[in-house]
């Protein structure tokens, strides 16, 4: 697919930099036992914080706005911006997808109702096939990486 003004490099990098909230959290737990111990408490932690973190991170890090917003957006799935498919879309629609075949909560969503599926222009219907080819070259992806 091509998204109009969404260059691919700088889809990657939001893509990659989307859960960067989580990190500190991580380090924080690591120093704090009960709470490292407690899984459920550590991640509704990291669910309800990580996105805030993330964005703060990355303005900090002076990433221009469109990419700074992504931690606080992908997760979003109401959020309806009117100025066409952004960063935040598409690492939704990515997001999502690279659930397709798991036990994922949010593959349990009702997806045709997530406005950056229509303003990316793609299906909200889960495709089998699409899903295992997708499935292979995230596997792919994760073995350049090992």
């Amino acid at each position: 697919h091509h998204f109009g003004r969404l260059k691919p490099d700088q889809a990657t990098l939001a893509g990659l930099t989307c859960e960067i909230g989580i990190l500190p959290i991580l380090t924080m737990a690591e120093e704090t036992p009960e709470l490292f111990e407690n899984e459920e408490l550590l991640d509704n932690i990291i669910d309800r914080f990580h996105p805030q973190i993330g964005s703060a991170i990355l303005r900090n890090w002076d990433f221009p706005e469109e990419l700074a917003s992504v931690p606080e957006a992908f997760l979003d799935f109401g959020r309806d911006s009117t100025d066409g498919p952004d960063y935040g879309d598409l690492v939704t629609v990515a997001n999502l997808q690279s659930r397709i075949g798991t036990n994922h909560p949010l593959t349990q969503m009702d997806w045709s109702e997530i406005p950056a599926f229509d303003k990316l222009g793609m299906s909200h219907e889960v495709d089998v096939n699409e899903a295992e080819e997708f499935q292979g070259h995230v596997a792919e992806a994760k073995l350049m990486l090992v």
